[in-house]
């Protein structure tokens, strides 16, 4: 009798605790794949350009890869420019000469919009 108690216990806990586990399944689908997918596709149709976006971490390697390879070109006694934006924020500064002075970026569940020049 106690095995059997203790049997339908579990699947009253599993009964109880799936509606739970789909609802923290569902939002973190929303959160890190739906709508980032919207919002891209929100800002490219106002002509706002876009980075691709990476399922769970977002820009972040690119920010990563382009930071370690501005800190090896440029030691930081070399610097004798007033200009720093390149050196504290190097991916913007690249990616503003690709993409234009506005850019959508977007770091795990973060997103911002740079723009180059305030006008």
């Amino acid at each position: 009798m106690d095995h059997e108690l203790q049997l339908w216990t579990y699947i009253a806990s599993a009964i109880l605790l799936f509606p739970l586990f789909l609802y923290i399944l569902w939002e973190a689908l929303v959160t890190l794949w739906w709508r980032p997918r919207r919002i891209r596709k929100m800002f490219e149709g106002q002509g706002i350009p876009c980075l691709p976006y990476h399922f769970y971490h977002g820009n972040l390697p690119e920010f990563v890869a382009i930071n370690q390879d501005a800190r090896r070109k440029m030691p930081s006694h070399l610097i004798i420019s007033h200009d720093i934006a390149p050196l504290i924020m190097p991916q913007y500064y690249q990616w503003s000469k690709t993409f234009g002075e506005l850019l959508y970026t977007l770091s795990q569940v973060f997103s911002s919009i740079f723009a180059k020049s305030p006008n």
